[in-house]
Formats: structure tokens, C-alpha cells, sequence
């Protein structure tokens, strides 16, 4: 069996995944921070009751949604532990693997199931073997063999991530607009307190002068 190289040629495409989605996480936080940040909390008991309702429904809705975005977010980084036997039970990750068997497994196997029971059968003969050339033979097939064990589990995680991160990025899309209605909502509601609104239209005209503080001149 020829050797190949143990490196896990996937290792790349999950960290961009993962790196998009720690992205997609820090602007959700910090769209919720600018927005809230910038608000008048000052006027917040100086609102009018029809304000004051729209700013506490929008602020709860926009705060919760976001940290519903995060937890959707966090679930894609939070990958479980998948082992070489899970594939049979995965119909996707069986046919994708069957599909590119050629690129995928050793010369002279075009089977996942003959990969793994080639597999088990040398674990057997390593277990056994007691002449020292031929276990020395045995266990450079065998590092072979995981050099493809290493590649097929790498490419199984890889798309594991992928299939995840494409089913909830649709929902982040979604998740995100709505964050942004509501907290563009809560950051309008704020602005119309009642000392906004006079200081606004308080204009006082003492000799062809005008004065918007009030006093005059």
C-alpha cells in the first residue's frame, strides 16, 4: 500500500468556517452594544407612556435575539467527537466518500467497507505478529492506513461543519435583520422623551432674536 501523508488536508476549510462564524458572532454583539450604548438612558423616564412601552418591548426583543444569535452561533463552533466507524451510519458522508473513492481511499480499495475491514485486519496481525520484520512491515502499512483514516475523518468533520453552518446560516440572516429592526426600533423609541420634544420646539423670539434655550435675549 503506498504512503501518504498523515496531514489533515481539511484542517484549513473548518477554521474558515469557524473564523466566519466567530465573525458573524462579534457583530452581533457589537451591533447590540453600539445601538444600546448610544442611546439616552438619562430620558428613558422622561418617555411618554406609547414610547416607553415601544422602548421596553424593542430593547428585551433586540437583546434577547441577540443572544439567541450567539447561542445559534456557538452551537456550529461546538463540534462533537466523530470516529471512523460513524460514517456507515451517515448516509451523506458514506455516498460523498463512495463518490470520490478514487481521491479518497488507497490504491486497489475503492470501498469504504473494504477500507475498514483491511484496517481491522492488520490490527489483528499487528496484535499477533511476533517476527520482527514482519511486524515492521505491518506497522508501516498501518501508518499508511491511518495517514487515510486521519484524511477521511478529517473530511467527515469538515462537512459535518459545513452542513451545520449552512442549516443555521440562514436563521443568523434572519436572526440578524430582526435584531436590527428592533433595536433601531428601541434606539427611535429613546429619542422621544418629553424634554426632547420641548427643547425641540422651543423657540422664543424677543426682537427679531431667537434663543433655543429658553432665555432671553
Amino acid at each position: 500500500m503506498n504512503d501518504t501523508s498523515s496531514q489533515d488536508t481539511f484542517a484549513a476549510g473548518r477554521a474558515n468556517i469557524r473564523d466566519t462564524v466567530k465573525w458573524l458572532v462579534a457583530a452581533l454583539a457589537a451591533l447590540g452594544a453600539l445601538v444600546i450604548g448610544s442611546s439616552p438612558f438619562t430620558g428613558f423616564g422622561q418617555l411618554k407612556l406609547p414610547y416607553l412601552l415601544a422602548a421596553i418591548g424593542s430593547g428585551l426583543l433586540g437583546v434577547s435575539l441577540v443572544f439567541w444569535a450567539i447561542d445559534r452561533a456557538l452551537r456550529i463552533l461546538v463540534t462533537p467527537l466523530f470516529f471512523l466507524g460513524q460514517i456507515r451510519q451517515d448516509d451523506h458522508l458514506a455516498a460523498l466518500i463512495r463518490s470520490n473513492s478514487k481521491d479518497l481511499l488507497p490504491p486497489l480499495i475503492d470501498d469504504l467497507d473494504r477500507f475498514l475491514a483491511y484496517r481491522r485486519l492488520l490490527l489483528m496481525k499487528l496484535a499477533k505478529e511476533q517476527d520482527t520484520e514482519k511486524r515492521k512491515k505491518l506497522e508501516q502499512n498501518y501508518q499508511a492506513v491511518q495517514a487515510v483514516t486521519t484524511r477521511l475523518v478529517g473530511l467527515c468533520n469538515y462537512e459535518n461543519l459545513r452542513r451545520k453552518f449552512d442549516a443555521t446560516r440562514r436563521q443568523l440572516f434572519l436572526l440578524g435583520g430582526a435584531i436590527t429592526l428592533a433595536l433601531g426600533t428601541f434606539a427611535w423609541a429613546t429619542t422621544h422623551s418629553d424634554k426632547h420634544t420641548e427643547d425641540a420646539v422651543r423657540v422664543i423670539c424677543d426682537g427679531g432674536k431667537i434663543s433655543h434655550n429658553g432665555a432671553r435675549k
